[in-house]
């Protein structure tokens, strides 16, 4: 039975053949779908309850479809966030919540994400992993334009427990590719400025001394911001 599948390409039948109405893969764990067309008629026909690791360029709205229908727990994401909304993104995430990696492209980097990540950085003592917004993720790959506080940074990592009614979350790698819109431009408006603020910096690299991998690089020359 199948267990890992990569596909480099699709091409089209020359042939009209009849379409199954789904396709049932119950052992698979890896799906690797490089960025050719046609992949998403695919993940529209397939169920793959034991999936675990999902990269595809395909619509977020497609890629949600396909985890909903499958009931998988994902533990390794790697999407392209292209032509999905910040609301589509979330709402992708919020049906993966067994997560362990995310690694995202081409994504417009919102304040709401990294609101939701601080809210969940501490979670209560009993609480299921399906009523938490990513309890499990420990490595986080965003790339793209960011719109945050760089304040907002720091909330989603801990350096201790606080109380007894609480565990950490286990996040500890972090890596932000950021693009930056010059000034002038219609994208600029709301932007991130491209300077790390002194005190949130500080914090950071506090973090980095507790263990915590912590990266924020300039996707123009890939100097690091920190």
């Amino acid at each position: 039975m199948l267990e890992e599948c990569r596909i480099g390409y699709i091409s089209g039948a020359s042939d009209v053949l009849p379409t199954p109405h789904q396709i049932t893969l119950p052992l698979l764990k890896t799906l690797i779908l490089a960025q050719v067309p046609g992949q998403e008629e695919l993940l529209s026909l397939l169920v793959s309850p034991s999936l675990e690791t999902l990269s595809s360029r395909a619509s977020l709205c497609i890629l949600s479809s396909f985890i909903t229908r499958s009931k998988c727990e994902l533990h390794h994401l790697d999407v392209d966030a292209l032509d999905g909304t910040p609301e589509e993104f979330i709402g992708l995430l919020e049906k993966t919540p067994y997560l362990i990696k995310l690694e995202a492209s081409d994504c417009d980097i919102q304040e709401a994400f990294f609101e939701r990540l601080a809210v969940m950085s501490l979670m209560k003592d009993g609480a299921t992993v399906s009523e938490a917004f990513l309890p499990l993720l420990c490595m986080l790959c965003l790339t793209g334009s960011p719109y945050f506080k760089w304040s907002s940074i720091p909330s989603i990592f801990l350096l201790k427990h606080e109380g007894n009614d609480f565990i950490t979350c286990p996040l500890y790698f972090l890596e932000l590719t950021l693009f930056f819109y010059p000034e002038g431009s219609e994208e600029f408006v709301g932007q991130t400025p491209d300077v790390i603020d002194a005190d949130v910096k500080e914090r950071l690299l506090v973090l980095q001394a507790d263990g915590k991998e912590i990266h924020i690089i300039s996707g123009m020359d890939n100097s690091s911001l920190l």
